[in-house]
């Protein structure tokens, strides 16, 4: 059995993945007073690179039998290396792509890429976060019901059967503290996909800092590392959260101090004029 308390704090995790990341898209609008294009076009691109292109070299370095899948997939640091790398190097190229191609009309706003990052950020956390914790919702409650056995007994072969087992086990050990950690981690991982929108967006919008791209790759490989070690069992949960959580904020500032150099957006004749119409009017 599972405690109500720990069934309530999974189902308040999964909404708040859902709502924090909208709050902070509105807080921003109101704030900026800008389009939320942006970030609607963040979380697209986001969806189209990691579920749409990302999958492709998956399919062929991890999931088809080959001796370089087998060497990937047996060795867990450079199992680990693989993950992160390729994430991050979709991730940041579809960025790249958005401020690039389909976001022109809107860099001359830095708060452009605050917008997207949150969208990007956003999305995932809807993702990892909030689908996530609704799952292990559903999963908590037919565990308490012991109807879980005949939902793993339903499944078409032996390996679902090991990894929903052990994701059941996973849901049975839960602690409110666990929860708690995993949930504040989701939330300062979107406020590292807002800094790395930053660095991307520093790079298109001046083309002799380009190097921003290579600097948002790194760091971000840097920071999927933990989770993915984790995944192998090679870091502790603990450990693999406050690791992240640090290292989130350390971006962060980084990119806030990266963002206060972009280049303000010219005021045109038109804005101008407008400016002192009002200052007139209010004299």
């Amino acid at each position: 059995m599972i405690s109500n308390g720990i069934v309530n704090l999974i189902m308040q995790m999964s909404v708040l993945g859902f709502v924090i990341p909208v709050v902070f898209i509105l807080a921003w609008k109101v704030r900026t007073k800008k389009s939320i294009i942006p970030s609607l076009v963040g979380a697209g691109v986001f969806i189209m690179f990691t579920f749409c292109f990302e999958s492709v070299p998956n399919m062929i370095f991890l999931h088809t039998k080959n001796p370089i899948s087998d060497f990937i997939v047996g060795n867990g640091i450079v199992y680990a290396v693989y993950v992160s790398l390729i994430a991050s190097v979709f991730e940041e190229a579809g960025r790249f792509v958005a401020f690039k191609f389909f976001l022109t009309k809107y860099t001359s706003d830095n708060e452009t890429s605050i917008f997207y990052g949150l969208g990007h950020g956003g999305i995932e956390c809807m993702i990892a976060l909030g689908v996530t914790q609704l799952q292990y919702y559903a999963y908590a409650q037919l565990i308490n019901q012991n109807k879980i056995s005949s939902v793993i007994n339903a499944l078409p072969d032996e390996q679902s059967k090991t990894a929903m087992t052990e994701l059941v086990n996973s849901i049975k050990q839960l602690t409110l503290s666990q929860s708690l950690w995993a949930g504040g981690q989701r939330f300062f991982v979107m406020f590292m996909q807002v800094a790395l929108s930053v660095l991307v967006f520093k790079a298109v919008k001046e083309t002799n800092n380009n190097h921003y791209i290579i600097i948002a790759v790194i760091l971000h490989t840097l920071g999927n590392m933990p989770a993915a070690l984790y995944q192998r069992d090679i870091c502790p949960r603990f450990a693999t959260e406050v690791v992240s959580i640090v290292y989130s904020i350390v971006v962060c500032v980084y990119a806030y101090n990266v963002y206060k150099t972009l280049p303000k957006k010219e005021t045109t004749k038109k804005e101008k004029s407008f400016d002192v119409a009002g200052k007139k009017l209010t004299n």
